[in-house]
């Protein structure tokens, strides 16, 4: 059985942390799956929460429509498509306990993906069990994507707005499909006068949602402009490979 780990990151400022070093306590604990996949034929699923550490935690757990805006950023919204069961848990050190989570039966799976967010909370120990020491207690707020899945979904990707300007490129990773794209590598590749490549930079993707796209864009060096005569981007999508290519003129090196 796989768990994802997560080690809290905190609320803290950052500032904080690093000026703090040393200060900060956090909790560990793990969930399984990382992704809830619901359908017609499999309208409800288990999640498992572990707590890996040598104190008991408390969680609070909520759901949210997920959507994406025009750059990718995640776009929230109150929902009563998915329900779950329960909202409030403690786990015991190295204690496991389930969530039942479901599709509400007003919820049809329709011809586009539904996305939703699952967000577990760990929430403060009660007042009478809290350290005594100056520490920060450090807490943890993940999310679980959860897909209600089409009967029959179809994959369709593409680069579109792939502009070369002002020192930059800029390009969308555009899902045309029905259901999301899972994050992806992406290739940005300067080329030479006979294809040869000069420099290259790897992207990391995140979610691309049906019907959504995101926004990447890469700062070039005034010698990576000189050197290049063209750009290319290159990722792998779950349907087929996809590339697009652009020249670079005058106006990519421009200041």
């Amino acid at each position: 059985m796989r768990f994802m780990r997560m080690t809290a990151l905190g609320i803290a400022p950052a500032w904080w942390l690093l000026a703090h070093a040393g200060a900060a306590s956090a909790s560990t604990f793990a969930v399984n799956p990382t992704q809830v996949h619901l359908s017609a034929e499999t309208p409800s699923r288990v999640l498992r929460l572990r707590n890996d550490g040598a104190e008991p935690l408390r969680f609070q757990l909520s759901v949210s429509r997920w959507e994406q805006g025009p750059r990718g950023e995640i776009v929230l919204s109150p929902t009563e498509d998915v329900i779950f069961f329960p909202r409030l848990l403690s786990l015991a050190p190295r204690e496991e306990r389930s969530v039942r989570i479901g599709m509400a039966t007003s919820v049809g799976t329709g011809t586009v993906e539904k996305t939703y967010r699952l967000y577990v909370q760990e929430l403060p120990p009660p007042q009478a069990t809290a350290t005594a020491s100056p520490a920060i207690r450090v807490l943890t707020k993940m999310g679980i994507p959860i897909f209600i899945e089409p009967p029959r979904p179809s994959r369709r990707a593409s680069i579109g707005g792939l502009d070369a300007r002002l020192g930059s490129v800029s390009f969308q990773l555009v899902n045309g499909g029905t259901v999301h794209l899972p994050p992806q590598a992406i290739r940005v590749a300067g080329l030479a006068e006979g294809g040869s490549v000069v420099w290259e930079r790897a992207l990391q993707g995140w979610y691309v949602l049906a019907g959504a796209s995101s926004l990447h864009e890469v700062e070039l060096s005034a010698k990576e402009c000189a050197d290049a005569v063209e750009v290319v981007i290159e990722t792998e999508t779950p349907s087929s490979p996809i590339r697009a290519r652009q020249p670079l003129g005058v106006a990519a090196c421009a200041p």
